[in-house]
C-alpha cells in the first residue's frame, strides 16, 4: 500500500485533505471552521493555504440520473421511431420525466417500456427489482397490427396512471 508521502511521485498538483466535521459527517464548510481544522497539503513543501476559497476540493460524484419513465427500443427506422414518439405524447407525459433509450443503455426509472420480441407474456405491468416494466411487442410489429397497438394502449393507461 502506497503510503500518502509518496502521492507527490504520481501527482503534480497540490493535494488538500479536507477532515470531516465530527458532527455530521460532512465536509467543513465555514471559513471559520476551515481555519480551525487547518487543512494540511499532501506531498507538497509549500505552506498550507488558510483561506477557504482557494482550497479546491472535488466535486462530489453525481448521483445516477432516475426518470420516472423510460422507452426502450432497438430501432432505427424513421416510422417506427415516429410510431414510438406518438405513443408518448398520447401517454402526456412532460418531456422531464421520460427518456427514450436504444437497449443495451443504462439507466434508473421507476416505470420502463420495453418494445421486444423475445418477451413470454406483453402488456401485462410486472414488478421487476424497484421498477415496473411493460413489455410490448417491437415497434416494426406495432405499425401493423391495431390489435397490438389496442393492447399496448390499455396496458400504458395503467402504467402511467400508477
Amino acid at each position: 500500500m502506497m503510503e500518502k508521502e509518496h502521492l507527490h511521485l504520481l501527482i503534480d498538483e497540490e493535494i488538500y485533505l479536507i477532515q470531516e466535521n465530527a458532527g455530521n459527517g460532512s465536509l467543513i464548510e465555514s471559513d471559520h471552521a476551515v481555519e480551525s481544522s487547518r487543512p494540511e497539503a499532501v506531498g507538497s513543501q509549500s505552506p498550507v493555504k488558510q483561506d477557504a476559497t482557494e482550497i479546491k476540493t472535488p466535486d462530489a460524484p453525481s448521483a445516477p440520473e432516475k426518470i420516472s419513465v423510460a422507452f426502450i427500443h432497438n430501432s432505427d427506422n424513421p416510422e417506427e421511431l415516429e410510431l414510438l414518439n406518438k405513443i408518448i405524447g398520447a401517454c402526456n407525459l412532460d418531456p422531464s420525466t421520460y427518456k427514450i433509450l436504444k437497449q443495451g443503455e443504462e439507466i434508473s426509472f421507476s416505470k420502463g417500456v420495453i418494445f421486444t420480441d423475445s418477451s413470454d407474456s406483453y402488456y401485462q405491468s410486472k414488478i421487476q427489482g424497484e421498477a415496473t416494466i411493460l413489455n410490448s411487442k417491437p415497434l416494426h410489429v406495432l405499425i401493423n397490427s391495431k390489435e397490438d397497438k389496442v393492447q399496448l394502449w390499455a396496458a400504458l393507461k395503467q402504467l402511467v396512471s400508477k
